[in-house]
């Protein structure tokens, strides 16, 4: 199964980015795929042309949403959630085949922090973990989507704009032997301690922006 990963730098106006979206959707159709990820555009939604499956939809107000996709048992996750322990440890004991994270990286330091956390995940959690996201302006977007299999990356954004692709063997196999949950590293605690309004005590908070 051919696997499309969309990644944008956000355009400040949402009617923009959305067609923006669009458009590359058609394009990663034309590809030839048959899952596409989408970012989350500023108001949740995106647009795209029918024929594939397409993942990245508005999930409303929830930060958790697990169906059945193409991908099989698939969870999409967005924000803070995506390195959540208290959402992990229950994905961990029921796990599913794929996880969609929709983080929203702040910052290159989150992004690759993140991506440190997805190959973990990936041996842990769901073998195959895809990552989408929107590039903030301070972004280089370098690294910050990308498509991982039981440890190993397949694609990765090279580029604020940027598709990935990749070729995925159906059903997807579980890591065996799964390794114990990654540890969200101290950029990433920060970030969930700030959004809850308790910052935590760190040695050097100006590296964990």
């Amino acid at each position: 199964m051919k696997v499309a990963v969309i990644q944008i730098r956000t355009r400040g106006d949402a009617e923009h980015e959305t067609a923006a979206i669009g458009d590359m959707v058609s394009t990663a159709l034309d590809s030839g795929a048959d899952v596409v990820v989408a970012p989350l555009g500023r108001n949740g939604d995106h647009a795209g042309a029918p024929g594939a499956m397409l993942l990245g939809t508005s999930l409303g107000a929830r930060s958790i949403w697990r169906d059945l996709t193409a991908l099989g048992d698939t969870a999409q996750l967005v924000g803070d959630s995506c390195f959540d322990p208290d959402v992990m440890r229950p994905l961990s004991k029921e796990p599913p085949d794929a996880l969609v994270l929709h983080p929203g990286s702040e910052s290159d330091l989150q992004a690759e922090a993140l991506l440190e956390y997805a190959l973990g995940l990936s041996l842990s959690v769901a073998a195959l973990v895809i990552v989408s996201e929107s590039i903030p302006e301070i972004g280089s977007g370098v690294g910050w989507s990308t498509i991982v299999f039981t440890g190993e990356i397949l694609a990765e954004s090279e580029t604020a704009d940027d598709m990935l692709f990749a070729d995925i063997e159906l059903p997807i196999t579980a890591p065996d032997p799964r390794e114990s949950l990654p540890t969200p590293s101290a950029i990433l605690s920060h970030r969930f301690a700030v959004h809850r309004g308790d910052r935590p005590d760190v040695g050097y908070p100006a590296e964990l922006s």
